[in-house]
């Protein structure tokens, strides 16, 4: 247990090890999913692990695809290539699609609160009267 440093004063279990995952949210988030209290706290611990080794392996292929491309970021495409060049990650990552487009598409009403959302839904239907409004006005006949 060398990755542990020990301190004078008192830190939470994320900030005492060299680990850059939350692992007491994801103590918490399993206990919640398996819909069981008495969780060890050792799952907690290697599921993070798992993860974190998991993240090195991608990030590291990763960084490999984008050197070989001559880039000094590691962008969508280079992780697409090397998920897929990488017949390990490809295993892992079997049935996850990627997308293509550098930036993904979503409708930000999604992201909003339901008042937000009802606001701006309500903002919309009045620019919409209004130019249906400034549509509906007849042309005169100057003649």
């Amino acid at each position: 247990m060398s990755e542990v440093e020990t301190t004078g004063t008192a830190e939470s279990s994320v900030s005492t090890t060299k680990s850059f995952l939350p692992r007491p949210r994801i103590d918490r988030y399993l206990r919640r999913q398996l819909a069981r209290p008495r969780v060890s706290s050792g799952v907690g611990v290697y599921t993070t692990a798992a993860i974190e080794a998991l993240f090195k392996e991608v990030i590291t292929a990763a960084n490999k695809e984008a050197s070989a491309l001559r880039k000094k970021r590691i962008g969508s495409m280079s992780l697409m290539k090397a998920v897929r060049s990488n017949p390990e990650l490809s295993r892992v990552f079997r049935n996850y699609t990627f997308f293509r487009s550098e930036r993904l598409k979503y409708d930000a009403l999604d992201l909003m609160t339901k008042a937000d959302r009802n606001s701006v839904v309500e903002k919309r239907k009045d620019a919409k009267k209004k130019k249906e409004s400034v549509a509906a006005v007849p042309e005169v006949d100057e003649e």
